[in-house]
């Protein structure tokens, strides 16, 4: 069955920010103090909530236990100085830039929905993508042309394909005598796509085809058209779809409306 895929441009903020959930409101009251630095109830809610995030199963204490030994390493660090390792400040100062752009992004989506006409427009128009046909087929493949032309000459003469398969081919599909199943003209070499494109429902290549595996003979057992999901089955990737593109239009937007310098070697 087809599968529709979102653009990558931006399928992977969109899933984390569409998916992330908040730190539990709660108060700020204290929940611990380490060398006088207090971590609070909501930060333990929100540690909480991460490690859920990831299907991970804590309890407040637990969480609490963490933050704690998080922030006597963090402490540690800022006094051996890490804190000024460049290196460091460039991962801070880029998570810092990640987590603003989701949060502006789960702020901006909180009010664009993805409704049933629009899902069904883009269903529409991804399954009118969808053509061709899906082949199934056999062969044999053997590495010498001398060698196909033999078993084209058997196969003329009566011999059965399976069992020439079986015997002569060198692919791993001989022990199935050939069988390749149901496929799509793309997911073969040029070559052995072209020869099937060629060929009638039934028929063998009379001709061996040659590819980077070796010589082949093809038998084309049947057609069909490339079946279409149903709208319901692929209706969550159509969102994801749609979603996606009202991310790139809100993105494109901003940045219309932004002032962007490119360093002359960076436009490569």
């Amino acid at each position: 069955m087809a599968t529709f895929r979102p653009s990558i441009i931006t399928s992977l903020l969109l899933s984390a920010t569409l998916t992330a959930g908040s730190a539990l409101a709660q108060s700020d009251d204290i929940a611990a103090t380490v060398n006088g630095h207090d971590i609070s109830q909501s930060m333990v809610s929100y540690q909480l909530s991460q490690q859920a995030a990831q299907g991970q199963r804590s309890n407040r204490k637990q969480a609490l236990e963490q933050l704690i030994n998080l922030e006597i390493l963090k402490q540690e660090a800022k006094k051996t100085g890490l804190d000024k390792d460049a290196k460091l400040q460039l991962e801070i100062a880029h998570q810092t830039t990640v987590l603003m752009a989701n949060h502006a992004v789960q702020t901006h989506f909180k009010a664009v929905k993805a409704d049933d006409a629009e899902l069904h427009k883009e269903y529409d128009k991804q399954v009118a993508k969808i053509e061709g046909a899906e082949f199934k087929a056999r062969h044999i493949l053997v590495k010498k042309k001398e060698d196909a032309d033999g078993i084209i000459k058997d196969l003329k003469g009566g011999k059965d394909f399976a069992e020439m398969a079986k015997e002569k081919s060198i692919g791993p599909s001989s022990t199935k005598g050939g069988d390749l199943g149901w496929f799509r003209p793309k997911t073969m070499v040029p070559a052995f796509a072209a020869a099937l494109k060629t060929m009638k429902k039934g028929e063998y290549s009379e001709t061996p085809v040659e590819t980077r595996f070796g010589w082949h003979i093809i038998l084309l057992e049947d057609v069909r058209d490339i079946p279409k999901p149903k709208f319901d089955d692929v209706k969550d990737q159509i969102r994801k779809i749609v979603l996606n593109s009202k991310l790139a239009e809100y993105v494109t937007d901003l940045r219309k409306g932004s002032t962007v310098v490119i360093n002359s070697d960076d436009k490569k």
